[in-house]
């Protein structure tokens, strides 16, 4: 028996060759020879209210007349609201004026809006979720930001991080302009290249070494974690702790993986312990996972360690998308960012799909389809589509009806509003920017981001976005200072409070420690002292007048005598010279060797 399932609505992989025609021609194959159809058209994951604005745009969004690659939408049915709960959809868009001196980006402007939502979100009754026990606030990974593209990424976790908010990424972009990668760089070409002065600065000023400026300048042209350098105590310290690290890592190029460096490089070197110690720092924890990722794919690539470091220094300060760079996690902690690809088959009690103004770079590794089959890029020609424009030919189906290929990408772009809209459970944010180059329709009338997409179905005009109706609200994002990105500020008391009330869970359940007893005690430990007046008389020693006057003495001359006693029962003999060492902290080796003689 064959099954054919699937949801046309969220076929958003055109890139990779999906096409929605492909998945309604054998539909329809099927049905001619008998199959069966059954539509799932209940949707069990978000609050009602959000389904009923669901339906009514998308009725309007998907319209079509009946071409090949276009979905087909049909009413969403519903499950019973959650007790308490009061779903909300909120529009928060900026138009386009003409940015001043002093102004920030506009990406960094929405993402400080978002961040400031975020905030309130967390520590505020105004985005309650269902929980088994009623109505809670959200925790951080309870939130999702999804985004078309990642080229703006940055923006929201330098904006997440002003907030001390944690997050998780899907796509490390961040991860070269960084501190970790930086100074893991400058460790490992110290190792390769100790001559290499500049790395060698690095690391003194990283978390590896934590100098101070006068300390790094006495040792800028001395040797190497040169000892004779004139520095005060706690730096001298530091400093030979890090030469420890350093030379044992050295010792160690040849014999251990490269994973395994990496992985040396952020635990034993006291770099984690420096991010764990502060709150702020939080948010850098992620970055090594992607890094130790990085140096297991170049390990099984059978690169070597200092092709990796070759790697790294081509890319350190680039906000490049790692190709391939994906991570296993065990649990996902903090606000979740990703792309709306990596969202399919998700869902989240809050998402706030951002950045709804950016296109893609370009349509280069776009598949092309003709009679249904993908068609590679074999080509690189340019050529003209007018008689001013130029574009460059890249598969043979740009050789054909380029309106129908513009149709196919408005008709996936289209999908993905709507798979992007329906992660949502119980909260929906959509936020984006008007700029000066995103505010056209293309030359067939259509929005060609999803920011023009909704306003286009709502009737909002871009110039004044305004719109209220039922659970929808919409905010303007008003442009932001270059300044206000590096302000850190007091955290709010309130907002402290909670973020170390949420910390509860790591020592509230914790259990005391049993008391600990000493495996080896001394005999006189066990039982208390007696005394008494009259004793056996024993016959004396010449050791008696040395042990006199000297508890310590006479404690570590039983010991010896102990442990004598020890080795003839087990009919071992130990070497002399080890079991007298504590005597030989106390007095001189004369009288040590009448001890050492009596005792026998």
């Amino acid at each position: 028996k064959l099954f054919f399932v699937g949801d046309e609505k969220q076929s958003i992989y055109r890139f990779r060759g999906a096409d929605v025609s492909v998945f309604k021609a054998l539909g329809d194959e099927l049905r001619s020879i008998g199959g069966k159809e059954f539509t799932l058209n209940t949707n069990y994951r978000s609050e009602p209210a959000l389904i009923e604005w669901f339906n009514n745009l998308f009725d309007t969004v998907m319209t079509n007349e009946g071409q090949s690659w276009e979905a087909d939408f049909t009413t969403l049915g519903t499950r019973l609201p959650s007790e308490g709960i009061n779903a909300s959809i909120k529009l928060m868009i900026k138009a386009f004026t003409e940015a001043e001196e002093d102004e920030a980006k506009s990406s960094d402007a929405e993402a400080l809006a978002i961040a400031d939502l975020v905030e309130e979100m967390l520590y505020t009754d105004s985005y309650l979720i269902p929980s088994k026990e009623g109505p809670r606030r959200p925790e951080p990974s309870d939130i999702a930001l999804l985004m078309r593209t990642t080229g703006n990424q940055l923006s929201f976790e330098k904006a997440l991080r002003r907030k001390k908010i944690p997050y998780s990424v899907q796509a490390a972009r961040s991860l070269m302009l960084e501190a970790l990668a930086n100074d893991c760089y400058a460790m490992l070409q110290l190792a390769l290249y100790p001559e290499d002065t500049l790395s060698y600065l690095v690391v003194l000023r990283s978390p590896f070494c934590n100098l101070n400026d006068d300390s790094i300048v006495r040792l800028s042209h001395a040797e190497l974690f040169s000892e004779s350098v004139e520095l005060e105590e706690a730096e001298r310290r530091r400093l030979m702790r890090c030469k420890d690290f350093y030379e044992r890592l050295r010792s160690l190029l040849g014999s251990r993986s490269l994973s395994e460096l990496v992985q040396m490089i952020f635990y034993e070197s006291g770099y984690y312990l420096h991010l764990v110690s502060r709150a702020e720092y939080q948010v850098y924890m992620e970055h090594y996972t992607f890094l130790h990722r990085l140096a297991q794919m170049h390990q099984e690539m059978g690169r070597s360690v200092s092709q990796f470091v070759d790697y790294l220094r081509q890319h350190l300060g680039t906000a490049e998308k790692i190709d391939e760079l994906e991570v296993i996690k065990e649990q996902e902690s903090g606000v979740q960012i990703m792309s709306i690809h990596k969202s399919k088959g998700l869902e989240f009690p809050i998402v706030i799909v951002v950045d709804t103004g950016s296109k893609p770079k370009g349509e280069r590794d776009v598949y092309s389809t003709f009679a249904n089959v993908p068609l590679p890029h074999y080509l690189d020609r340019q050529a003209y589509e007018s008689a001013t424009k130029q574009i460059t030919i890249r598969h043979a189906g740009q050789l054909g009806e380029r309106e129908i290929e513009r149709a196919r990408s408005v008709a996936e772009l289209k999908r993905l509003l709507y798979v992007a809209l329906t992660r949502s459970e119980t909260h929906l944010v959509f936020s984006g920017c008007f700029t000066k180059a995103n505010r056209g329709l293309t030359d067939d009338g259509v929005g060609d981001t999803l920011l023009l997409q909704l306003c286009r179905a709502l009737g909002i005009a871009i110039d004044d976005p305004q719109y209220e109706e039922g659970i929808v609200t919409t905010v303007r994002i008003e442009p932001a200072l270059e300044s206000s990105l590096y302000e850190t500020g007091r955290e709010k008391d309130a907002i402290f409070l909670q973020r170390v009330g949420r910390m509860s869970q790591w020592y509230e359940g914790a259990r005391a420690l049993p008391p600990v007893q000493p495996i080896r005690v001394a005999a006189t430990r066990l039982r208390p002292s007696l005394s008494t007046e009259e004793g056996i008389h024993l016959p004396e020693l010449a050791s008696d007048s040395i042990l006199s006057g000297s508890d310590d003495l006479a404690m570590a001359f039983g010991t010896l005598v102990h442990a004598l006693i020890e080795d003839r029962i087990k009919g071992e003999i130990r070497p002399m010279e080890g079991l007298i060492v504590p005597l030989t902290r106390l007095i001189g080796a004369h009288d040590v060797h009448q001890l050492a003689e009596d005792a026998v």
